[in-house]
Parts: structure tokens; sequence; C-alpha cells
């Protein structure tokens, strides 16, 4: 007899069709039960008002073990993890076709870090774009 495979909870922020540039600017989120290989039960939820606590709070209660986005702040990644939440970053492209890709085993499992340079507050600042302004060697050799 083989036994049943358990099942998994799956979010993924959709802007326009596509896996969001950033969990923080998602319309909404679609939240995925995956089990034997399907897709068994989706529903989105509208991000209209919610910040990225409230969020992180809701996605702890609908019971979601993995968030896949593309990029995301640091504060969000690290309460991500706090609440138990794996994290796939860095994946982009059609959220159906990424749930079904998932689904099939087929979506690599990189559970990676996104980029932060030393300086900013990761992906949620853009490069030189901070309080103290652009900062290197090659503008403090005037």
């Amino acid at each position: 007899m083989v036994g049943k495979m358990s099942e998994t909870v799956v979010a993924i922020p959709e802007f326009n069709g596509i896996v969001a540039p950033r969990l923080d600017c998602a319309s909404k989120i679609i939240i995925a039960h995956l089990q034997n290989g399907q897709i068994k039960d989706k529903q989105e939820l509208n991000l209209n008002n919610v910040n990225p606590y409230q969020l992180i709070g809701i996605l702890t209660e609908k019971g979601v073990q993995k968030v896949i986005c593309y990029h995301l702040c640091r504060r969000d990644w690290y309460s991500l993890r706090a609440n138990g939440i794996e994290v796939m970053a860095r994946i982009s492209g059609n959220v159906e076709e990424i749930l079904k890709n998932l689904a099939a085993g087929k979506l690599s499992t990189s559970n990676a870090i996104p980029f932060w340079r030393k300086g900013t507050d990761g992906i949620c600042r853009g490069k030189g774009r901070s309080r103290r302004g652009r900062r290197g060697r090659r503008w403090e050799q005037d």
C-alpha cells in the first residue's frame, strides 16, 4: 500500500498574472494546496491595505509552508523564516506555470537569501538611493 503524500501549502505573490517583483508590491497573493502532484485547491487573497507584518500573519494563519517569490527585503525574509515558512526566491514567470511545475516536482528548490549589498536594506532599496547618498571610493577621492 502506497502512503498518502502530505499536502503542501504554497503562497505566490502575484502582479498582473506573473510572480510579483517583490513580496510587498503584489496586488494579490495566490495560496495553493498541492498534493500528489496536483493542485488540490487554490484561492486568491486581495492585498489592498495589508502591511507586510499583517501579510506574514495571514500566511501563518493559513498554514502556508512555502512562499515562492522573485525578491523580498531582508525584514520579510527573516520574518517568514522565523514563522517556519520556507522561501524560494529568484523565481519569475507565469504563476499558473510555476504552480504546475512545483506540483510536478520540476521547480528547483533554491532557498538562497536574495542579493543584499552592504549598506542597504536589501532589495527594497535601489542602488545608491539611501539617505546618505552615493558613497564609495570613487566619490571619496575628490
